[in-house]
């Protein structure tokens, strides 16, 4: 059986089949993420009654796939998603949520509207824009913003698509997975693998990434021979 969670429907293929193959990187008290993970936790807590939690099983092309709905809330017959931003990242309210955000919101109410009697009426995303952490106010800014529901068959074209592509890959040796792109990776200006340093769940096992920082310590390694010559 392959195991999914809404996560896995909007980033890329090659986290997607490495995070079926391996565990997570630990989450440590110091470690990059931190501060979201735990304020994650808190929100969990918080509104532990409006949590829409369900494990879905299903067989697509005679595959049996298992998907975790976690972290989606209720919010007054809407499915609602929670985001959080750091300080270095594009401000939310000049910005318009990222397709993937709306996506993953989108995806979850489908699946809402499948095991639930009541279906959803719409999709919420709030943004919270974090400070950098140890300084305060640790919470700059909220930002909530509604959607309509997607078209159902609009929405399985999506979900599809994603289970084909999982499919084709989930034998490919790791060395071979499809990289990441720019969005995959949350690329930043000067900072183009912003999500692998600390918040990727499988960065230690990714080649794609493993690359990039030999590329980049054998370049601080060159350039600092060239100076100390």
């Amino acid at each position: 059986m392959i195991r999914l969670t809404l996560q896995d429907f909007v980033v890329g293929v090659q986290e997607t089949v490495l995070a079926s193959r391996h565990p997570s990187a630990p989450e440590t008290p110091d470690s990059v993420g931190e501060l979201r993970r735990s304020i994650y936790r808190s929100m969990r807590h918080i509104l532990e009654k409006r949590e829409l939690r369900a494990t879905i099983n299903f067989t697509y092309r005679g595959n049996a796939f298992s998907l975790d709905l976690r972290r989606i809330y209720q919010l007054k017959g809407m499915v609602c998603r929670l985001v959080y931003v750091p300080k270095s990242a594009p401000d939310a309210r000049k910005n318009p949520n990222k397709p993937h955000d709306i996506m993953g919101a989108q995806i979850a109410a489908w699946f809402c509207s499948k095991i639930y009697k009541s279906s959803p009426t719409g999709v919420r995303i709030v943004t919270h824009g974090m400070n950098t952490p140890g300084k305060e106010p640790a919470l700059l800014y909220t930002v909530e913003r509604e959607y309509d529901l997607m078209p159902p068959a609009d929405v399985e074209k999506i979900i599809t698509a994603r289970l084909d592509k999982v499919l084709e890959n989930f034998n490919k040796p790791d060395a071979e997975l499809p990289p990441c792109d720019e969005r995959d990776r949350f690329s930043l200006k000067g900072d183009p693998f912003a999500k692998c340093r600390g918040v990727c769940r499988v960065r230690g096992f990714c080649c794609q990434y493993k690359a990039a920082m030999d590329a980049a310590s054998a370049d601080f390694a060159a350039a600092k021979k060239m100076i100390s010559a």
